[in-house]
């Protein structure tokens, strides 16, 4: 049925062909470190599309310290981690709002947006928040792009934009679907994304819809004895969101839901053996006051509630509220200071911080130090969780977090250079672990942890008919070992990894190829290649071909969980 109504979907979108025309898109780079945004990552626009990635959630791992451990190809579950942290550490964010799912944050990365609605990505390691912007809509145009490959592999997304000068819309549709790449690996993913502006940016107000389906074959996902797990997820995100810029303030509030739905088979192919069924909410509002373009006024207050027939019925308000400050005084040298106070009803309330303190000696050269002090509530799986395999613990305390850091970046003609150190203290740290290899995992505040480690990269943008840049990322990370002899997550981590990219033009074909060195803590190291190359046919009409691991290494991106192999696939995209 599903199939049937986003065929009447597409046919709808090309016979609006009438209204469409040629969109001039801007060029599109990627910031390493941007002084407004103050040492924030970001990828940007239609750089994003340019990646041999399959989702928009992929698109992070090219990035320095980010470690993407993906169980399954085109976005069908990952887990993120900055710098060495537990991916329950990290703060995901659609459009501002934070959507961490509570029940456990390996259905945080699952982000409901296509391709085509990212205006950017921007990644804080400081703070652990990793934001999916999505791009406002316009009156007219939109994209589409479809591809085969291997593993009866078949993608296809439309974006659609219509409206007026008062109110501009978006829709966008995207299904991947895929038999895997090795048995118990398929899945079948939807996408549906809703967009509508009313106003101008001083004032306007804002609707944003997005619904995410996946059935996948989840082949020892969780439990490596259990090669014929599956599971099946469903999102919903509604926000409704009003903005007020005067020229002294700008007033942004926002109300927010979020639904995620969960069902897990422990053997596809026997259904009552074993299963779990889990639905979340998220809902609440939040709104930020910005004075004189330097001073912002926070507050988020949200419910989180679980029903589960394994962990049974919970709920928690969770408040927040906080000040920042980031006064210009001049353009060689900035300040930004700030503490929230964040209260989790069970754990009680505590106080994050940051500082951030930057310099700029010379033209092209700037030196950053930065401090966080951040908080993390357990999720409802750790807290509550209890079967022969994992058993939580429902008197975890939240863990704490400082991360110190000092970054410089230097720009001369077409080359960027930064390099950086930074250390992470953690206390009441949390994590899975156990000391006999057939006892069960246990969630642990395993006491006082330290992360530390080095992080540089440079890109070159080379002024030459067939090689236009390259770039190399390189992250070494070092984290000390505990009394526990086995740990879940937090031990596993990629103790080197070392990212170049180049980009060619031949032929008139533009060409990426991104090599991945990794030297994992626990696992065997690797090397992995992808590319990408897409030619221009046409204005606005261009063939791709796409491949991933094309060397078909075989590895580990966890301890039991084994990588896809090589995937291939070609396909077209056309904008109007």
């Amino acid at each position: 049925m599903r199939k049937i109504y986003l065929t009447c979907l597409f046919i709808f979108i090309f016979s609006q062909r009438v209204f469409s025309q040629t969109i001039d898109l801007e060029p599109i780079t990627v910031t390493y470190k941007e002084f407004s945004s103050r040492s924030i990552n970001t990828l940007t626009g239609r750089y994003i599309e340019s990646l041999p990635v399959h989702s928009v959630d992929e698109a992070v791992r090219f990035l320095p310290g980010i470690e993407l451990k993906r169980r399954n190809s085109f976005g069908t579950q990952q887990d993120l981690s900055i710098r060495g942290s537990s991916f329950e550490d990290v703060d995901i964010r659609l459009d501002g709002i934070r959507v961490n799912d509570p029940q456990t944050g390996h259905f945080s990365m699952e982000i409901p947006f296509t391709i085509y609605d990212i205006e950017k990505i921007e990644v804080n390691k400081g703070t652990h928040t990793v934001d999916y912007r999505i791009k406002r809509p316009d009156k007219n145009g939109g994209a589409f792009r479809a591809s085969f490959g291997q593993h009866a592999l078949g993608t296809q997304t439309f974006s659609f934009n219509f409206g007026n000068d008062a109110i501009k819309n978006r829709l966008s549709v995207d299904h991947k679907a895929s038999s895997g790449g090795r048995q118990d690996t398929d899945f079948d993913h939807y996408n549906f994304t809703f967009y509508s502006v009313l106003g101008e940016k001083d004032n306007e107000l804002s609707f944003l819809y997005a619904d995410q389906e996946k059935d996948f074959g989840a082949s020892t996902f969780y439990s490596a004895g259990f090669p014929h797990q599956a599971e099946t997820t469903g999102q919903r995100f509604f926000k409704l969101a009003h903005q007020l810029k005067k020229k002294k303030f700008t007033l942004h509030n926002a109300l927010y839901f979020r639904r995620h739905y969960d069902r897990f088979l422990l053997d596809r192919h026997n259904p009552s053996f074993f299963e779990n069924q889990h639905t979340t909410y998220v809902y609440g509002g939040q709104s930020l006051l910005t004075l004189y373009d330097a001073i912002d006024i926070h507050t988020d207050i949200a419910k989180e509630k679980l029903t589960s027939t394994s962990l049974g019925n919970h709920s928690r308000i969770r408040k927040t509220a906080g000040i920042r400050v980031h006064p210009a005084f001049s353009d060689f040298f900035f300040i930004e200071a700030g503490n929230r106070f964040i209260h989790s009803q069970g754990t009680g309330g505590d106080m994050e911080w940051n500082a951030k303190l930057g310099f700029l000696p010379q033209k092209g050269f700037e030196i950053d130090f930065i401090y966080n002090r951040l908080i993390r509530t357990p999720s409802f799986t750790e807290l509550y969780y209890n079967s022969p395999a994992n058993i939580g613990d429902s008197s975890l305390d939240p863990e704490k977090i400082n991360n110190f850091e000092i970054m410089a970046s230097v720009s001369a003609g077409q080359m960027k250079f930064h390099a950086g150190i930074f250390l992470k203290d953690y206390f009441d740290t949390i994590d899975w672990v156990k000391n006999a290899a057939g006892a069960p995992w246990r969630a642990r505040n395993i006491g006082d942890n330290t992360a530390k480690g080095i992080e540089c990269g440079f890109i070159w943008k080379i002024d030459n008919p067939v090689m236009r840049n390259i770039s190399t990322n390189y992250t070494y990370l070092h984290s000390a070992d505990k009394e526990y002899h086995f740990s879940k997550y937090l031990f596993d981590y990629d103790k080197h990894r070392l990212t170049t990219g180049v980009n060619l033009s031949l032929f008139s074909a533009d060409i990426h190829i991104f090599n991945h060195l990794v030297r994992p803590r626990q696992r065997n190291n690797y090397v992995t290649t992808d590319v990408r190359i897409a030619k221009e046919i046409k204005e606005g009409f261009s063939l791709f071909l796409e491949g991933t691991n094309i060397f078909n290494r075989g590895y580990h991106e966890l301890t039991d969980v084994k990588a896809q192999g090589r995937w291939w696939q070609a396909g077209a995209q056309y904008y109007f």
